[in-house]
């Protein structure tokens, strides 16, 4: 799903909080690439604005996955605990005997 041209961007480019305002709304619905590109258009047109590189440092920090998505799945992780669990268990079985 596209969202709309933002009208209030267009209406007033020459304003630094604009850009972070709708970059705001973008991530807080999950849309990072998007929130991304607002804040990069942005520093084009401020340099070193200072909100906007707070934001794509908070944008960076809050998205940064040291793993790159390669996480064990949590299904994996505890039919792995089971079996260890069981393995165990057999093993006091046969201790006691």
């Amino acid at each position: 799903m596209d969202f709309p041209a933002p009208c209030r961007l267009r209406e007033f480019p020459d304003v630094p909080f604009m850009y972070a305002n709708l970059c705001e709304g973008y991530f807080e619905k999950g849309w990072v690439e998007e929130a991304r590109s607002i804040l990069n258009e942005g520093l084009r047109k401020f340099p070193g604005d200072e909100d906007i590189e707070n934001l794509l440092a908070k944008i960076a920090d809050e998205t940064d996955d040291p793993d790159k998505g390669k996480k064990l799945p949590i299904i994996g992780l505890l039919l792995l605990l089971s079996i260890i669990q069981k393995r165990f268990q057999r093993k006091v079985t046969q201790i006691d005997l």
